[in-house]
């Protein structure tokens, strides 16, 4: 594949108990491709987002990532008990950034309640 960044997915599967949720599905997404994935509640959806981005793994097939990527779930993914600083400083820690929280917080407009949790 010539595109630089990519997630493709070849022959994916997911079971639950003895439930086949979805079998034989290939994807390939680049950075500007929009996904929509309809389905009842417990069809799969979620399971193969979460394969694609190397959370959980596919009961059978490949999934490859040009780049490591990051996951963003339906919930806000704050701990109610970290304040916004804390949780800037951590994702610089993962991201191994050199950024200057403080002028971060300023551009957010979140220098008032910075060490507020949140």
């Amino acid at each position: 594949m010539t595109e630089t960044n990519f997630i493709r997915g070849d022959n994916l599967a997911a079971v639950r108990g003895e439930r086949i949720l979805f079998a034989s599905l290939s994807v390939t997404l680049k950075p500007t491709d929009v996904v929509f994935l309809r389905g009842k509640n417990g069809a799969g959806k979620t399971t193969l987002l979460r394969q694609l981005a190397g959370l959980t793994q596919p009961q059978s097939g490949r999934i490859e990532r040009s780049k490591p990527h990051h996951w963003i779930g339906h919930t806000n993914g704050l701990k109610a008990h970290e304040t916004p600083r804390k949780h800037l400083q951590h994702w610089a820690r993962v991201w191994k950034s050199s950024a200057d929280i403080s002028l971060v917080l300023k551009l957010m407009g979140l220098e008032r309640p910075a060490d507020v949790p949140a």
